[in-house]
């Protein structure tokens, strides 16, 4: 008997080691955060911008564009003021977020056709509004989110015929959110995993958590929480390529703050429990530096990104702070001055350096990826910010290409693409579009 008890042990023991060795692999690859033409891998060399209505200085459509020979394409669309371009799904076509109409336009570059869709539908009792955010595609079930502008709802749109096959959330457009990010009534769309997506509910101050179930071949939408998340929320981001189970249930809530009631901007730590299926609240930081306006800009948290080795989450706010937090403690290890306006990161592995977008500046900040300081403010643009204005600068959403060499963004309102060496630090080439493209993906 005390043979076979050591045995079983000893078994247990090796099953144990084994699981420990097991490399994690991140299986989150049906669900798509942020650009599916790059996650798919469906396009090399190629990218794709909106320009804006000529009231923010574009053409009102949308560019196609090959980063390998500096030559373009455009599309004019059919709504108004396009602010950003999503793949649908893995096909051919885009959507179009034209937040100025009560319709998203869906294009093809390869046909050049153009469709308009409307968001109002009397049958299903959903009242007309604004488009917000379009990215967010789950391949396992075929669909994309699609969150409201003007009330606080997500579209779930069916990728294999475009179309919107349910509205949840709350329709109510008549509200005041009061914050430095503005009225929008959600924020970005995003998927906890596979089979439940978060509507960021910016009126009521909710995570609303949504479960889809397949029950023969009809999509079934469940809320199975409501999450107080006490403030507005921008974004809810993920951890991209987590190296762990803890990492791939982890999201960080990006908070906008108020300065008209004396609320610096945030960020809180969210777990997803992968047995109860729930979000958890974490632990918060609350950038108390980031409290007052900056030449007309308020300090808002926008979004985030991961140190090269994950062990540091970067938090850029508008106000030209960026915010490097030690992940295991939850504390601030480092505060960076970019420029006005610092919003994005982009990291680059093989040069070990982070790239920050400043939206109201000339330059671009590039941080040394290991200390975190400033190697260098490199001007891109001519322009310089007009703050009567508020026209960006420079676009949401810029690329690293995959060796890690070439920064690729936009000196929007000089209308001008721009390639950086991430290795000599200087601008190498532009490509001149003419407009002012300031989005990629939702």
């Amino acid at each position: 008997m005390k043979f076979y008890i050591t045995y079983i042990l000893v078994i247990f023991a090796l099953l144990f080691q084994a699981c420990e060795d097991k490399e994690f692999v991140d299986n989150r690859k049906a669900v798509i955060p942020i650009d599916t033409n790059i996650d798919f891998n469906l396009e090399p060399g190629l990218l794709y911008f909106a320009d804006p209505r000529e009231e923010e200085n574009g053409l009102n459509r949308v560019i196609r564009l090959n980063y390998e020979s500096m030559d373009f394409e455009a599309l004019a669309v059919a709504g108004v003021n396009p602010h950003s371009i999503d793949r649908a799904g893995k096909s051919d076509d885009f959507y179009i977020r034209t937040q100025n109409s009560y319709s998203y336009d869906i294009i093809n570059f390869k046909t050049s056709s153009v469709e308009t869709i409307l968001l109002e539908d009397a049958q299903r009792d959903v009242k007309k509004h604004k488009p917000r955010a379009i990215g967010a595609y789950n391949d396992k079930y075929k669909i994309q989110l699609l969150s409201a502008k003007d009330m606080p709802t997500i579209d779930v749109i069916d990728t294999t015929t475009h179309r919107v096959i349910i509205t949840v959330g709350d329709q109510n457009n008549n509200y005041t959110v009061g914050t430095n990010a503005g009225e929008d009534g959600t924020g970005h769309a995003f998927w906890l995993d596979e089979d439940h997506f978060a509507l960021t509910d910016r009126v009521s101050k909710l995570i609303r958590v949504y479960r889809v179930d397949n029950l023969n071949g009809t999509l079934k939408f469940t809320n199975t929480q409501d999450f107080d998340s006490v403030y507005p929320i921008h974004a809810v981001e993920r951890i991209e390529n987590a190296k762990s189970e803890a990492d791939s249930l982890t999201f960080y809530a990006l908070i906008d703050g108020n300065v008209d009631e004396n609320l610096a901007p945030s960020v809180l730590e969210l777990n997803f429990n992968s047995f109860s299926k729930v979000l958890e609240r974490g632990r918060e930081i609350v950038f108390e530096q980031s409290i007052a306006t900056n030449n007309t800009i308020k300090p808002t948290t926008h979004h985030s990104g991961m140190s090269v080795n994950h062990d540091y989450l970067i938090v850029p706010v508008l106000d030209g702070k960026v915010y490097i937090i030690d992940r295991e403690s939850m504390k601030i290890k480092k505060t960076v001055i970019a420029k006005l306006g610092a919003a994005h990161v982009n990291v680059s592995e093989s040069q070990n350096v982070l790239v920050i977008t400043n939206h109201f500046d000339e330059h671009i900040t590039i941080l040394d990826g290991t200390t975190f300081e400033v190697v260098k403010h490199l001007r891109i643009s001519d322009e310089i910010f007009h703050p009567e204005a508020k026209h960006l600068m420079q676009p949401h959403f810029s690329y690293i290409g995959p060796e890690g060499r070439y920064y690729y963004t936009f000196a929007s309102q000089d209308g001008t693409f721009i390639k950086v060496d991430l290795k000599t630090l200087k601008v190498v080439d532009r490509l001149v579009t003419g407009g002012a493209p300031e989005q990629s993906h939702s």
